[in-house]
């Protein structure tokens, strides 16, 4: 049951399976950062990230709509487009990467503010019922007795003398 538990085998080597333009295996292996060396960076890496990321899928769909335009036009011409969507997307691909640890930071807290909430709650329910209890202690400690032979039911019988498993035999 243990060995179930554990991590997954790591598949075979598949050449066809390719990120990018490059081996898939090979890209996990040397990392994103090496293989994008050769990458122009399209965006200011000072600005904030999302604007970023709008103006680069802007361009993106523009040089779509260019791409089918020159499609139609002329397929031959069209590898400039096809080479500047490329770097688009690896631009987009890189900046989505560099933006998830502060996805993760927000992620962890807005985790940890439902947890919060939910405590809160739960800490608010257990002050209620608290409540409740010590009001039906001071009532029941401020109640006049009952007296006890009235309602209560007559007492059992003593036991005898010989325990619970003698029998009593009178002959």
């Amino acid at each position: 049951n243990a060995a179930k538990l554990g991590p997954p085998p790591i598949p075979e080597y598949d050449p066809d399976l390719r990120v990018y333009d490059y081996p898939i295996f090979e890209t996990y292996q040397k990392g994103f950062e090496e293989l994008e060396k050769n990458v122009t960076l399209l965006y200011n890496k000072d600005a904030n990230p999302s604007q970023e990321l709008k103006k680069l899928t802007h361009s993106l769909l523009f040089c779509f709509f260019r791409l089918v335009k020159t499609l139609i036009n002329n397929p031959e011409a069209a590898d400039n487009d096809k080479e500047t969507m490329y770097q688009l997307f690896l631009n987009v691909h890189h900046l989505l990467n560099s933006y998830r640890p502060h996805q993760a930071r927000q992620t962890l807290v807005a985790i940890l503010e439902a947890q919060i909430k939910r405590r809160t709650l739960f800490l608010a329910q257990i002050e209620k019922r608290l409540s409740k209890s010590r009001a039906i202690l001071r009532q029941v400690a401020t109640a006049p007795e009952v007296s006890a032979t009235a309602d209560a039911p007559a007492p059992a019988a003593p036991p005898s003398e010989k325990g619970p498993d003698a029998m009593d035999i009178d002959e």
